[in-house]
């Protein structure tokens, strides 16, 4: 059972390098960004959406428990959009790689709906890399559909 434990400061500080690396290569391997400014481009990113880390406004940074384990197997980063359509944005969600496979994050999305159900929320997004098919089937099997696409066309130098 997968259990949301708030961050602290001293996990965030290690999270945030964490993330701002992942994040740049995703955006690489996505063809979005060129390897010799990605990693800046992530910090600067992650800085934007979390200008006062982690108390900055409607986001949620969770750490992800399992059973009696305490290291944690993932972590979980969620922005809440309160108002008229009350709304989540899952960020980013991970679970370690000796930790892949077992369920968790199956349950880290659960964990999720039950916690933010009680808020009013009535749906949750999220974007997946179309270069991740294994996450694109968790998130269709768990009820995510698709809402719409992203598409980019590279443009040779020598044209």
């Amino acid at each position: 059972m997968i259990t949301l434990v708030p961050m602290k400061e001293a996990d965030f500080a290690w999270y945030h390098e964490h993330l701002a690396v992942a994040y740049a290569q995703d955006q690489v391997e996505s063809g979005e960004w060129d390897q010799a400014s990605a990693l800046q481009h992530a910090k600067d990113s992650i800085a934007r959406l979390l200008p006062n880390g982690l108390a900055t406004p409607d986001n949620r940074l969770y750490l992800l428990l399992a059973g009696g384990n305490p290291d944690p197997v993932g972590q979980l980063w969620v922005t809440l959009h309160p108002g008229a359509y009350p709304s989540a944005f899952i960020l980013d969600i991970e679970i370690y790689a000796p930790y892949q496979r077992k369920g968790y994050a199956k349950q880290a999305l659960q964990a999720l709906e039950a916690l933010v159900r009680p808020l009013g929320i009535f749906k949750i997004g999220l974007h997946v890399h179309a270069s991740n098919p294994g996450a694109k089937a968790l998130y269709e099997k768990m009820g995510y559909g698709v809402t719409g696409f992203d598409m980019i066309k590279r443009l040779d130098s020598s044209e």
